[in-house]
């Protein structure tokens, strides 16, 4: 079977939106080609001033053809004359290739394939004064998916066969990173004869324990092939650094090289297959003939103990009864006794509650007494609190009367004398209309007489002002008398 080889390569997009898909990469025969780069074609025009970067890609960003900067992924804002030239995965890539005709110590040729993961170093290299940003720019300017296939498979091929000439054919399997060797189950017969398990003294179980280890050590490597593992893998590691170190300008990392498989040729692997299945099978045999002693084994301990357990039971069982009756008579004692204890005990309760209870009537009725008295205490109090108010109310609404008296007559005097002098200041203006009200009066009433014909005037002739007014029916001898005068 041939194994899978990877091709590092740069591909032209038209529509950012195709990018997820062509990251996956596409396979042909057992050649695996995987884009690092992707170049956009057409995913800007003059009405567009915006466009949005997919996950996984780093974009980098030219004006007028000259590197500008580089954008992560999301919605970004950009001139007309501004261009994404490039898109970088951000992804691990695996990069799997064949050592084809690598000698072997002894001269035999094998096939080796080398499995690499790598990514464009997306992180600040303070160490050395690198950004993550340098490394995408001179990965895609200084050496390109292309170089960078060139480069790995020689580089692989070289400390893949520095590896493979310091081993012999029948060693060349230990650089292989994923040799395992599968554990025998034993099954629940062997677990019991473990420490902690189900049957057997400690004893037993570790002899079993022993037994079975040194069966597993005849399938394991020995220490001389674990010390070559180790060798092995100090091996990968240095040769992981020096890639790194070589890579670390062009801003590459590789995160582990890993031996995926050795073919050998037919003839050889034949033998060493027939060789180990032998030596299997006969493990196999001995490991399944200990196996079933220790089934037997089992057995025969599990039908002694199932008998032993059987018969402990019972002890128990007679020993229970013994002890249920003892506790049975036990409890009625203690069930009497509490009885006992609980009656006195309520007799006490109840002495004590008739005690309280007449403290508490008696309590009750002072209580009730000093309430009384307090109560007329308060009401007397109140009593002659009340009458203090009312006579003091009263004697002040006589004062506040009397002020108001006194007031109201200050204020009648100033009026009447403040009349008394308006009328003084306004006598002697007045006096001639005074006079002439008067004649005028005088007239009025001297032509009411003159029209009744019952009133006689009677004068001295001296002035008619002084004339006398009688009637008829008042003095009739000065009627009569004026009359005969007249």
């Amino acid at each position: 079977m041939s194994a899978t080889l990877t091709r590092l390569t740069t591909q032209k997009i038209w529509s950012l939106s195709s990018v997820p898909k062509v990251l996956e990469g596409s396979q042909t025969g057992n050649v695996v080609t995987t884009p690092m780069v992707l170049v956009p074609r057409n995913i800007l025009s003059c009405c567009n001033f915006w466009l949005v970067i997919p996950e996984g890609v780093f974009a980098m960003v030219t004006s007028h053809g000259k590197y500008i900067g580089i954008w992560e992924a999301g919605l970004h804002f950009c001139h007309p004359w501004q261009q994404v030239s490039y898109l970088v995965t951000r992804q691990y890539v695996v990069f799997d290739c064949a050592v084809k005709q690598c000698p072997t110590k002894d001269n035999t040729m094998v096939e080796i394939d080398v499995s690499l993961v790598l990514k464009v170093n997306d992180e600040d290299d303070e160490q050395h004064g690198r950004k993550w940003q340098d490394n995408v720019r001179d990965f895609v300017f200084k050496i390109g998916p292309e170089r960078l296939d060139q480069m790995l498979q020689a580089y692989q091929e070289e400390a893949v066969r520095t590896m493979a000439r310091s081993k012999t054919y029948d060693q060349i399997y230990d650089l292989v990173e994923s040799q395992e060797y599968g554990d025998i189950e034993f099954g629940d017969a062997f677990n019991k004869g473990r420490p902690g398990g189900g049957g057997g003294g400690e004893g037993e179980g570790e002899k079993k324990v022993d037994v079975a280890a040194k069966l597993l050590d005849k399938l394991r490597p020995d220490h001389d092939e674990h010390e070559a593992n180790l060798d092995h893998h100090e091996q990968l590691e240095t040769a992981k650094e020096d890639l790194n170190n070589v890579l670390r300008q062009y801003g590459i990392k590789v995160t582990s090289i890993t031996i995926t498989n050795v073919r050998l040729p037919d003839v050889f692997a034949k033998e060493m297959e027939s060789s180990t299945t032998y030596q299997s099978k006969n493990a196999y045999q001995a490991v399944q003939q200990q196996y079933q002693l220790i089934v037997i084994e089992d057995k025969e301990k599990q039908a002694q103990l199932t008998q032993r357990l059987v018969e402990e039971r019972e002890e128990l069982r007679q020993r229970n009864g013994m002890e249920l009756a003892r506790e049975r008579f036990q409890n009625a004692e203690i069930e009497a006794e509490t009885r006992r204890m609980a009656a006195e005990l309520r007799e006490k309760l109840d002495a004590k509650v008739g005690l309280i209870e007449a403290d508490s009537r008696l309590k009750v009725a002072e209580l009730t007494k000093q309430r009384v008295e307090l109560e007329a205490t308060v009401m007397a109090d109140a009593k002659l609190a009340a009458t203090k108010i009312e006579a003091e109310a009263r004697a002040f609404e006589t004062v506040k009367a009397a002020q108001a008296d006194l007031g109201e007559a200050e204020h009648t005097a100033t009026c009447i004398q403040e009349s008394a002098k308006a009328e003084s200041d306004s006598s002697k203006d007045l006096q001639s209309k005074r006079d002439y009200l008067e004649k005028q009066a005088r007239l009025r009433a001297l032509n009411g007489l003159g029209l009744n014909p019952d009133v006689l005037v009677v004068t001295s002739g001296q002035n008619d002002t002084d004339a006398l007014l009688v009637t008829s029916g008042v003095h009739p001898t000065l009627s009569i008398g004026n009359n005969n005068r007249n």
